[in-house]
C-alpha cells in the first residue's frame, strides 16, 4: 500500500469488504484503503475541534460497515463517524480519564476500556449516545494500580472479551457488558477448565511462556485469538487461538514482532510496526 513519507500506526481495523483502517500517530488521522490496497480516503486530522485527534487516533472499532468508533488518547474523547453511505463525522463524548480501546457490543451499545481512576475498572458499557455511562460500569474488579490496570477489549455476536495487559486476566461479558466467567494465562501449572480456586474463582487457566504477557487480543464467534508479548515492547511472534473454554486450539508463529491483531471473516490480520508489514493469514 502506499504509505505517508512519516506513518506511525496507532490503531487497526477492517470493514466487511476488506476495507483497512489504520490510525496515524504523525498526521493524527485515519487512513482507509480498499481490499487492492489503493487509498480511498482520510478520517479526521490535527487538532482538538469535531472530528479531529490532538494525538494518534486509536482504538478503532466498526459496526457493520456503517458506523467507526476511536478514542483520542490523552483528551478521553471518544468519537463517531458514519461512513455509509457518505463519510462525516457524527458526535463525541468526552470521559475522565485517558481512553485505550473500544468494541461494538450491538448497533447501539459500545464498550470503552480508559485508564482506570481509583476504585475503577476502567471499562465501561454505554450507549451510543452516552446515556449513563456511569450507571453502565463493568462490574470488573478494580484496578489498583493505573498502568497495571490497562485493557484491551474485543467483541463479537454480542460478547466481548477484556484483556489485562499485565496481569494476563481475561472476562467474557454479555451483551450488557456484564461478566460470565473468567479466564487466567499464567505461568504456574494448568487449571482443570470450570476448577475453581478459592483464592481466586477462575473458571479456567492455561500455561504461557515465561514471562509472556497478553499484547493484543481479538475475538470472532467462540474463538479468541491472543497476541503473545514480552514486558520490553509488548510486541509478540505468537498468536494462540483458543475456545472461549480455554482451550487452546493452535499456535502461529509470526515471521517478525506485532503489535497488534485483528480477525474478520475467517482472516487473522496481524500488524508489526518495525518494519511497518501488515500480514494475513487464512484461518
Amino acid at each position: 500500500m502506499r504509505l505517508p513519507v512519516s506513518f506511525t500506526p496507532s490503531g487497526l481495523a477492517v470493514d466487511t469488504r476488506g476495507h483497512l483502517y489504520l490510525g496515524d500517530r504523525l498526521s493524527r488521522s485515519i487512513y482507509r484503503w480498499d481490499s487492492r490496497g489503493v487509498l480511498i480516503d482520510t478520517i479526521g486530522g490535527p487538532g482538538g475541534g469535531p472530528g479531529e485527534f490532538s494525538e494518534g487516533p486509536q482504538g478503532l472499532a466498526i459496526y457493520r460497515d456503517s458506523l467507526l468508533a476511536a478514542v483520542d488518547f490523552k483528551t478521553g474523547r471518544l468519537l463517531y463517524f458514519q461512513l455509509n453511505p457518505t463519510l462525516r463525522f457524527l458526535r463525541q463524548l468526552t470521559f475522565p480519564s485517558a481512553l485505550l480501546q473500544t468494541a461494538w457490543l450491538s448497533a447501539r451499545r459500545l464498550l470503552v476500556s480508559a485508564v482506570p481512576m481509583p476504585g475503577e475498572s476502567g471499562v465501561f458499557s454505554i450507549t451510543f449516545s452516552g446515556e449513563d455511562v456511569r450507571r453502565r460500569h463493568v462490574n470488573l474488579p478494580p484496578a489498583t494500580n493505573p498502568i497495571y490496570g490497562m485493557r484491551k477489549v474485543a467483541a463479537s455476536n454480542g460478547r466481548a472479551v477484556v484483556a489485562d495487559l499485565f496481569t494476563n486476566r481475561m472476562t467474557v461479558l454479555d451483551a450488557q457488558g456484564q461478566p460470565l466467567w473468567q479466564l487466567i494465562l499464567t505461568d504456574l501449572p494448568e487449571q482443570a477448565p470450570g476448577e475453581e480456586t478459592k483464592e481466586d474463582p477462575l473458571y479456567g487457566s492455561i500455561t504461557l511462556p515465561d514471562a509472556a504477557l497478553i499484547a493484543s487480543v481479538a475475538l470472532q464467534d467462540s474463538s479468541l485469538y491472543i497476541l503473545i508479548g514480552w514486558p520490553d515492547s509488548l510486541a509478540g511472534q505468537q498468536v494462540w487461538h483458543l475456545h472461549l473454554d480455554g482451550r487452546v486450539i493452535e499456535r502461529l508463529e509470526l515471521p517478525v514482532a506485532a503489535k497488534s491483531i485483528e480477525v474478520y471473516h475467517d482472516r487473522l490480520y496481524a500488524l508489526s510496526t518495525d518494519p511497518l508489514i501488515l500480514y494475513l493469514y487464512a484461518l
